[in-house]
């Protein structure tokens, strides 16, 4: 099997995992139901997924990855710009808001089975706030800002919003506009 093929069925055996925890819940996630989703063999699951623990962190891995890559993406774009990070999580958060961008079946899964498969969750969100805490004037400002976009996330995540899509992204896109006007750090400059 070539790196391709490896490489598409390992996606498509993790998009098949999500689809499931996101449509029945983490307890109906099994390397049998994994393997059905995604057409291949329960062999074809264990050759990448050597048990649901394994899958479990690759569902992880992917969905950190991800975000990571989206933060990192909307950050550069931002550069030079007051608290480049935070806005860059906010970018970030708004295409998973207004999309069918489903990064948080993993972490619901993880939470459900294994909370300690959170640890690269902690460690990317750590990083993210020694970034927002040195970018910002404000850090217990722009940790508000931030709690507010992952509340809406939540809800989103659970599908438990009171708010109807379209106002959603109207009060994302307010929480937005405050991190537009946060204050950041002024550069020091070395002498």
């Amino acid at each position: 099997m070539s790196t391709k093929a490896r490489s598409d069925a390992r996606c498509r055996i993790l998009r098949a995992a999500e689809a499931i925890v996101r449509s029945l819940g983490a307890r109906h996630l099994t390397l049998d139901s994994a393997a059905q989703g995604a057409g291949v063999s329960k062999g074809g699951v264990l050759y990448h997924f050597p048990g649901k623990q394994a899958l479990l962190e690759g569902m992880i891995a992917r969905g950190v990855a991800d975000l990571v890559g989206r933060i990192e993406r909307y950050r550069a774009e931002l550069a030079g710009a007051p608290n480049p990070t935070l806005r860059a999580m906010l970018r970030a958060g708004r295409e998973i808001l207004s999309s069918e961008i489903d990064l948080r079946s993993g972490m619901i899964a993880a939470v459900a089975e294994s909370p300690e498969l959170l640890a690269p969750v902690r460690v990317m969100l750590a990083d993210n706030w020694e970034n927002v805490r040195h970018e910002a004037a404000d850090p217990a400002d722009a940790y508000l800002i931030w709690s507010a976009m992952e509340g809406m996330l939540f809800f989103a995540s659970f599908d438990v919003s009171p708010l109807a899509p379209d106002e959603r992204l109207a009060c994302y896109d307010r929480i937005c506009a405050r991190a537009e006007a946060l204050p950041g750090r002024s550069p020091v400059h070395a002498e």
